[in-house]
């Protein structure tokens, strides 16, 4: 393991019909961080969270979970989960599963603080199957963070939530990194992702094929533009500006692709072009995503 590393993957390899699904596999987790695993359906995500919890063999390569192989469970004692499909045993109430759970660990949070948090309050003397899908992803969460864990590892958390319970959730993941732990997730909601993510891994065909801050990302997909619009009475000659990749025109309404968007503005203002409704829009990581999950 790295230095201060708390999950190590070196040189893992996993087949599924003499097919490599993940394909030299590297990397670490650290303390103190929010990582986003992003990918396409069927890139292997689910499989990499299997294979750090154990619950899948990598078939070479070696994983270490706190300096152990995760299939020990004292590796797992400090770890938490919501997987992506979430499902409950029969006849089991949701006060009973959240004591239950809370039980397997050291120190963990109270019940009471994961009812209020996640709010529960409504459907704790209901059995656990009957519940809807959002109250069954709220409990599946409350339970992930009930044992007080280092490390939680989130298989799409916020899949059947509604706004609300969205918020809720990355309120706790920042909070729960702030406090030093770690967050490793899947999502496909990626403007979530740029409001709580440390870092990002993007994996296409069985890959790591960027590893990064957001910003990183970005700066590696070459996106270095903004678009620009705004509506003119006067006709401009957009010839006469600097920083253009590319321009629009459709009845008044200029849709401007600038290497620059200050510098650009700045020019519209010094030359007292009569702009109004101007609008500014950076790339985000949704696009980045998209080019570098292309190859480009």
């Amino acid at each position: 393991m790295t230095l201060n590393s708390i999950l190590s993957i070196n040189q893992v390899y996993k087949q599924y019909k003499n097919k490599n699904v993940i394909e030299n596999l590297n990397f670490s987790i650290h303390e103190n961080e929010i990582i986003a695993l992003l990918g396409v359906n069927g890139a292997g995500k689910t499989t990499t969270i299997k294979m750090m919890l154990g619950q899948v063999i990598p078939d070479a390569g070696s994983i270490l979970l706190y300096g152990k192989n995760p299939i020990d469970p004292q590796a797992r004692a400090h770890v938490g989960l919501t997987p992506q499909n979430v499902d409950f045993p029969e006849g089991i109430y949701t006060v009973e599963l959240l004591k239950f759970v809370q039980a397997h660990y050291e120190s963990p949070c109270s019940i009471e603080q994961m009812i209020d948090l996640f709010q529960l309050q409504s459907f704790l003397k209901i059995k656990a199957t009957k519940l809807s899908g959002g109250q069954k992803r709220r409990l599946a969460l409350a339970l992930a963070f009930i044992g007080n864990p280092n490390l939680v590892f989130l298989d799409e958390p916020t899949t059947g939530l509604d706004v609300e319970s969205r918020k809720i959730l990355l309120k706790t993941i920042k909070n729960f990194a702030n406090n030093g732990k770690s967050i490793f997730l899947t999502t496909h909601y990626l403007e979530e992702i740029e409001q709580i993510a440390t870092r990002i891994l993007l994996l296409a065909n069985g890959k790591i094929i960027a590893d990064g801050s957001i910003e990183d990302i970005k700066k590696r997909a070459n996106f270095n533009l903004s678009f620009v619009t705004f509506y003119c009475d006067s006709v401009l000659n957009l010839d006469t500006f600097p920083y253009i990749s590319s321009f629009e025109v459709d009845n008044n309404f200029y849709s401007i692709k600038t290497t620059n968007s200050d510098n650009f503005i700045s020019d519209l203002v010094t030359q007292k072009v009569p702009f109004k409704n101007l609008q500014i829009q950076k790339e985000n990581l949704e696009s980045a995503f998209i080019h570098l999950s292309k190859g480009n």
